[in-house]
């Protein structure tokens, strides 16, 4: 068994190169210096026991960023950009690299309680200090935001950017012709159907529906409005649902502005164009109640575009009615807003909203004006909002994705897998995942791990660290964040914390009691998360894996843990609970970024709340990255 284990031991050493003159060491060695030159050239030069080191360069105060991370990876293996933060002697030496998502790892353990996590603090050793008596490192980074995903983190740092985004520059005339011709041609990847709402979109992003689905998105708190009283376009006996996939749909932009009455935001204008921009129907209508507030800056109405108008909401939806069926698909942002206005329900619709999906993920929404501007390159509410341009923005919008297809404007989309690159530069990968990452990134030569499990994940990266054909190895642990999203959402229940708060208190006890007594009810709920068993538990977990990860590669390979983000979780919480404190009202209007505008503060959301919800958004964005070769 001894001489089994001392042959092994000598077969893991690089064999020792003859020895080298003089003059070919000193060329080489400047070769070397200079980042170029091979593992063995450099084995040759300091001898079988040469290692790697990494030199971290980040100044004081200065925290790095998932791309600064990317480029760090892309750097050592691809051979592209050296990035500004950090260094590495003798590169050419690391031929593997391992990356540990470790999302939702927290920091306040590795700082307060680092017996919580012994094998993260037993890697750093002296390296935590800045120094490098482990040869690792630990660096101060910034999660993308403080609300955001693990998915999404994911998927910006395993997605290279494109240098040039796609514009309507680069799409020609791409309104020119009426869709049905483009649909004739065969060159479209998907047809128009392809982009409608599905029947859960549709009730998550709170559309006028009849069916049976109401009430449970009504108490999931998706603002689900009342329909009493409201007309569909489906004719009696009809689904409402496209007629055939081999029929060119018929596609008409809406947009819809609305003034204040005593009953809220009532419709005084109603635009539709065509598939090339053509406005089709536009009317002004007279709302039934007294108009208290023109919103002019927002909607463009005036008192005089008003002064002799007499067509009602009836009138207007027996035009409608006329011109749009079941079949046809309405297009427009945050389409959910003009149908409540109109009073009308509707199957069919395209949302430009949730076409071009933001960075952090829903609930946050892209407006119309800033979509115009990065995808059209035009501005569009300059000085007001116009329903034409504003319909005819969403039309554009939709024949630019249909132009270029699903990928286009897609966030996690918008650029190219690294384990492609990597397979240009002739490095293998390994991706360890679930199967959203696995589908989207396992491209190239890379080989995709399906895990179920974190132990699963752990196991099988044990198996890849020993394998010197792989020079790429992800691993992704996802059940401490899990567990910190399902201790949330049981913690911070919004009903029991507003039920908790006696209005009377709030009434009497001065400005900002209520406020207070939220604060303090919020700052215990998150001691009581970071003590959690189940959390601890699982953060236990994710440092005995990311230990034997450690202790299983072999020398020169690098380690990089990276911990995505904090209790983001938490932080959505908060923002949903001062949402629901301040009185959203549903139907309110449109707000810069295509959803509401918040109804005025109350007592019960005051400045300790807010200092509060601030304090958990910083802590939520700071994260760390244990950087490392093995010695």
């Amino acid at each position: 068994m001894a001489a089994a284990d001392s042959k092994r031991k000598r077969q893991e050493l690089p064999q020792t190169p003859p020895a080298l003159k003089r003059g070919k060491l000193k060329k080489l060695r400047k070769k070397l210096e200079q980042g170029r030159g091979t593992a063995q050239e450099c084995y040759a030069v300091y001898g079988d026991q040469a290692l790697a080191s990494i030199d971290v360069r980040v100044s004081e105060g200065r925290r790095i960023r998932v791309r600064d991370v990317q480029s760090f990876l892309l750097w050592l293996l691809a051979g592209t950009g050296a990035p500004n933060w950090v260094g590495v002697r003798n590169k050419v030496l690391v031929e593997k690299v391992v990356v540990v998502f470790a999302s939702g790892f927290l920091v306040s353990a590795l700082d307060g309680k680092p017996e919580l996590v012994p094998n993260v603090s037993r890697i750093l050793g002296a390296g935590a200090e800045g120094g490098d008596g482990t040869g690792f490192h630990r660096v101060e980074s910034l999660a993308l935001n403080s609300s955001i995903t693990p998915s999404s983190t994911v998927n910006a740092l395993l997605t290279v950017p494109n240098r040039k985004k796609k514009t309507a520059a680069d799409a020609g005339d791409f309104m020119g012709k009426p869709y049905s011709d483009d649909f004739a041609s065969g060159k479209l990847s998907v047809p128009a159907r392809q982009y409608a709402l599905t029947a859960q979109q549709m009730r998550n992003n709170g559309y006028p529906m009849a069916d049976s689905g109401m009430e449970a998105a009504a108490s999931s708190g998706a603002g689900v409005p009342n329909v009493e009283g409201f007309r569909s376009t489906a004719r009696e006996g009809e689904g409402g649902d496209a007629k055939s996939a081999l029929c060119c749909e018929r596609l008409v932009a809406m947009d819809c502005e609305m003034c204040h009455t005593k009953l809220g935001p009532e419709l005084t204008r109603v635009t539709l164009v065509g598939d090339t921009g053509e406005v089709i129907f536009d009317r002004l209508v007279k709302p039934e109640n007294e108009i208290l507030n023109y919103v002019t800056e927002f909607s463009g109405i005036t008192p005089e575009m008003l002064e002799n108008v007499t067509t009602t909401l009836k009138e207007v939806q027996d035009e409608i009615l006329a011109l749009v069926d079941a079949d046809t698909f309405l297009v427009g942002h945050s389409l959910e807003n003009d149908l409540v206005a109109l009073k009308l329900m509707h199957a069919n619709c395209i949302d430009t909203a949730l076409l071009y999906p933001h960075n952090k993920g829903p609930p946050f929404k892209f407006s119309l004006k800033s979509l115009a501007e990065r995808y059209l390159s035009k501005q569009i509410q300059v000085s007001g909002h116009n329903p034409i341009e504003d319909a005819r923005t969403a039309m554009e919008l939709l024949r630019l994705k249909l132009h270029f297809g699903p990928g286009f404007g897609e966030f996690e989309n918008d650029g190219v897998s690294i384990c492609k690159i990597l397979s240009g530069h002739k490095r293998c990968a390994t991706l360890l995942d679930r199967p959203e990452t696995l589908r989207k990134h396992a491209v190239g030569s890379a080989s995709a791990v399906l895990c179920r499990t974190d132990e699963e994940v752990c196991k099988r990266t044990l198996n890849e660290c020993k394998s010197s054909s792989v020079n790429f190895v992800w691993c992704n642990f996802t059940e401490l964040y899990s567990r910190i999203d399902e201790a949330t959402k049981a913690s911070v229940d919004v009903d029991a914390i507003l039920d908790s708060i006696s209005p009377q208190n709030t009434a009497t006890a001065g400005e900002g009691a209520g406020g207070s007594s939220i604060a303090e009810v919020l700052a215990n709920k998150q001691k009581d998360l970071e003590s959690c068993s189940e959390v601890v538990e699982e953060l236990r977990a994710l440092d005995d894996r990311i230990g034997r990860i450690h202790d299983s590669l072999p020398r020169n390979a690098a380690l990089v843990v990276v911990s995505g983000q904090g209790n983001t979780p938490y932080v959505r919480a908060l923002q949903h609970l001062r949402w629901r404190c301040r009185g959203v009202s549903r139907g309110g209007q449109k707000d810069a970024e295509g959803g509401q505008d918040e109804g005025q503060p109350t007592s019960l959301w005051d400045a300790k709340c807010e200092e509060h919800m601030l304090f958990s958004i910083k802590q939520a964005a700071q994260t760390i990255c244990v950087v490392g070769v093995k010695r």
